[in-house]
Order: C-alpha cells, then structure tokens, then sequence
C-alpha cells in the first residue's frame, strides 16, 4: 500500500514538473511576441 501512494506522489511531481515546464514555454513565448 505504501509504494502505491509513492508512486502516485512520483507521478504527480512528474506531472507538476511537466506543467511547469509547460508554463515557462508559453510565458517565453509571450515576452518575444511583446
């Protein structure tokens, strides 16, 4: 039971991670358009 819920925490850093990521792209993106 215990490395179930490690491996949910891993895969919701993971997907944290990729979501930041994701936000510093687009937040580039928007200072070459300005």
């Amino acid at each position: 039971m215990r490395r179930r819920f490690e491996i949910r925490r891993r895969k919701e850093l993971e997907f944290g991670l990729e979501h930041l990521r994701r936000l510093k792209r687009q937040h580039w993106h928007m200072i070459k358009l300005l």
